[in-house]
């Protein structure tokens, strides 16, 4: 019997760590999904404001974060998603420095849309989990 009240404490106390770090990597990844895609819409904003140079700036800011950021993303989340924000954030650097205005902002919608829905892609869901 008390064989079985251990077992059933450690299940206990197994499945409250992976909902308490589910939540706490959900909350991470929206905080950090949340602070790029505030600075992809200034970066837009100088888009559409002819201010090339400070888009690219910005650009290259958010590249070098996004270096440090893929690698922590990297232990929970599809290697392929953020694979292709890599690609994005570098298509969209490549435009905004060729001053293409249709292509960067494409590249720039194309780079929110694949930031934004990682945190709902990660969320402890049964849609998830099945």
């Amino acid at each position: 019997m008390k064989s079985n009240n251990k077992i059933l404490i450690l299940s206990l106390f197994i499945l409250f760590a992976i909902l308490t770090s589910g939540i706490l990597i959900r909350k991470y990844l929206i905080k950090t999904t949340d602070t790029y895609l505030a600075e992809l819409k200034k970066v837009e904003f100088n888009i559409t404001n002819d201010n090339w140079s400070e888009a690219e700036k910005r650009l290259e800011k958010l590249e070098s974060n996004w270096m440090q950021t893929q690698s922590k993303w990297g232990l929970f989340t599809d290697h392929k998603e953020i694979d292709n924000i890599t690609i994005s954030l570098k298509s969209t650097t490549a435009y905004v420095k060729s001053k293409n205005f249709s292509q960067s902002l494409a590249s720039l919608r194309t780079l929110q849309h694949y930031l934004s829905h990682i945190p709902n892609m990660e969320a402890f869901t049964l849609e998830n989990i099945f």
